[in-house]
């Protein structure tokens, strides 16, 4: 349970209906504000919580929370043990996100539900969505989709760097899918944990003009990385500093990011990496 922190004006709309249990007395309608957000420790994988405050006099023991939207394929749902909440109280709930549906509807109709221990509910239309995260999954999976189906983006492995102070080279093979369809790689980005290096020094951004399908295809493309600081706790408590953002038109459309994730192996070199450059011990992954 975390401290009491007020959603705000963008929580989502909250509905509190008393739901009968059985023949008996209705249950005591909760009061509360729901949203739904992502911390930095979910940006790594496919995981958001559900934001639960009590805004009422009176406590309230959470059974069960959802997430139904048609953004998603599936109903999202929290398992976690329950939880009371006493006035004011706030707790954020972990769900794991289902896969997102392509094309995504404009106008979805989303809803978040919260049962309570004595049959009450806790209602929002809208996700509530405070700082456009949601929207922004949704948005790069389905262009990332466009993306898989004319060209395979995989990195293979870390190049380490052939004197001190030069820049490791994150290798990516481009592999066109032989559909019809122009992608092109226009940038580079840094990450929390990884800079890049433009041959004389650090920096943040890398252009790029190569073609990753059709007949002028550069088969693939290597990442100038250094570390972007050298701090022990920061490796080693990482969650998103090894998923390279990368600049990249479809079929002449202007840029959009898509974030490309390292397989496990790739990841750990890239650790090493830093760990070597900064000399600190193994961050062991």
């Amino acid at each position: 349970m975390t401290a009491a922190r007020p959603l705000g004006a963008l929580a989502a709309t909250v509905l509190a209906a008393a739901v009968l249990a059985g023949c008996g007395p209705a249950a005591t309608a909760p009061e509360g504000e729901l949203e739904v957000f992502r911390t930095r420790f979910d940006l790594g994988g496919d995981t958001a919580r559900i934001a639960v405050e009590n805004t009422g006099e009176r406590a309230f023991t959470i059974v069960a929370a959802e997430i139904d939207s048609e953004r998603f394929a599936d109903r999202m749902r929290w398992s976690g043990r329950a939880t009371t909440l006493e006035p004011g109280d706030r707790v954020d709930l972990p769900v794991e996100l289902a896969a997102v549906a392509c094309p995504a509807p404009t106008t979805p109709v989303e809803r978040i539900r919260v049962e309570t221990r004595d049959g009450g509910e806790l209602l929002a239309d809208g996700l509530g969505d405070p700082y456009g995260q949601i929207d922004a999954l949704v948005d790069e999976a389905c262009f990332a989709r466009e993306i898989a189906a004319l060209v395979e983006l995989e990195p293979l492995g870390v190049r380490e760097p052939p004197r001190a102070g030069a820049p490791g080279q994150l290798v990516v093979r481009a592999r066109p899918t032989g559909a019809s369809g122009e992608v092109r790689l226009t940038g580079l980005r840094s990450t929390v944990l990884l800079a890049l290096d433009d041959g004389a020094g650090r920096v943040e951004h890398l252009d790029r003009d190569a073609p990753l399908t059709g007949p002028d295809a550069v088969g693939g493309f290597r990442i100038p990385v250094v570390p972007a600081r050298c701090d022990a706790h920061a490796l080693a408590e990482d969650k998103v500093g090894t998923v390279m953002p990368l600049e990249l038109e479809l079929d002449g459309g202007g840029m959009r990011l898509l974030h490309l994730r390292m397989p496990d192996g790739v990841r750990l070199a890239l650790y090493e990496l830093v760990a070597a450059s900064c000399g600190l011990p193994d961050a062991g992954g």
